[in-house]
């Protein structure tokens, strides 16, 4: 039983270097074994706090790392709003500008003609009153007159997005501008056609001898329709186009017809003028003319009783008044 008793005890002896009695504890076993759990937990949970130490270390570590990036990008971000706001509001107040010039020249062209835009409430008609010039583009170049950036990052990213909106609204109001002064220009292209296609200018200046309407002829006495103008002027001066046109008739031989050497022009849209009683013919049959180019010269060939121009103007082949067309 000693054994036993002897056996669940160890006995530690403290022993000094030099001098003094040696020490003696006994420690039981079970204590023994305590003391080494106990060793152990202290080791895992003294490892377990350096490495949540470390982490934490390294966590802060990186969470100051990206916020002093997040620093540096918002402070890129507000330096590159300053910089482009400005530039931005004053491309939307120019761009405004120009599409308000644009609509205002576009109602300005529309009321000359028969043109309207009802998908733009553009129509025929006056021009907006004195006073009354107000138009979406200017008052948007009027709301972005503002006289500093705003120093809030957050508010300037508002006012940069707003601004963008503004520039995309714009953009279409000045693309539908384009195609619709588009649309004019294709107009009054035709207009200039038609206007440089139309006989309204005097073939010659001189005394107008007959006019357009009922006479008395010169040579039966009778009452007759008389279907152009006679001008008389000295004989050799030149006679020329009244408008644009193609020569279909370049009568060289003075007894044919009654005009005598004549030339005759088709404008186009069945309007054909008759230059008659000419001294010589420059033009040549087919040959394109234009407004104020010499056809010939003034005399009096044919059934004349001396020096004129006959001026006639016709309409699918019917006479008609030269003065409806003569705007000088």
């Amino acid at each position: 039983m000693s054994l036993r008793k002897k056996d669940r005890f160890y006995t530690v002896m403290v022993v000094p270097e030099r001098s003094g009695r040696a020490r003696r504890f006994q420690v039981t076993k079970r204590s023994l074994w305590f003391a080494f759990v106990l060793g152990v937990m202290g080791v895992v949970v003294a490892s377990s706090m350096v490495v949540h130490y470390l982490h934490a270390v390294t966590s802060r570590s990186q969470n100051v790392g990206d916020v002093e990036t997040l620093s540096r990008e918002n402070r890129a971000l507000s330096t590159q709003l300053e910089r482009e706001v400005p530039q931005l509001r004053e491309q939307v107040q120019s761009l405004s500008a120009a599409v308000a010039r644009a609509r205002k020249l576009e109602t300005q062209l529309r009321s000359f003609t028969h043109l309207s835009d009802p998908a733009r409430n553009i129509a025929l008609g006056p021009v907006q009153a004195p006073g009354h010039e107000g138009d979406e583009g200017v008052d948007d170049a009027a709301a972005l007159a503002s006289p500093s950036v705003p120093s809030d990052p957050v508010t300037r990213e508002l006012e940069m997005r707003l601004l963008k909106s503004r520039s995309e609204r714009l953009g279409g109001q000045a693309e539908a501008s384009e195609k619709s002064l588009g649309e004019l220009l294709t107009y009054f292209d035709k207009q200039r056609v038609l206007l440089a296609s139309t006989p309204s200018s005097w073939p010659v200046r001189g005394w107008l001898s007959s006019g357009f309407g009922v006479r008395k002829d010169p040579f039966t006495g009778n009452r007759g329709m008389h279907r152009g103008l006679d001008i008389v002027t000295e004989k050799g001066v030149p006679i020329i186009a009244a408008a644009d046109g193609i020569v279909a008739t370049a009568q060289t031989d003075a007894a044919v017809s009654g005009f005598g050497r004549h030339v005759v022009v088709d404008h186009g849209r069945g309007v054909t003028t008759i230059y008659g009683h000419m001294s010589s013919v420059l033009v040549k049959q087919g040959e394109k003319v234009q407004r104020g180019a010499k056809l010939g010269l003034v005399g009096s060939t044919g059934r004349s009783t001396g020096p004129h121009l006959h001026y006639e103007v016709r309409l699918d082949g019917v006479p008609q008044s030269p003065h409806r067309f003569i705007l000088d």
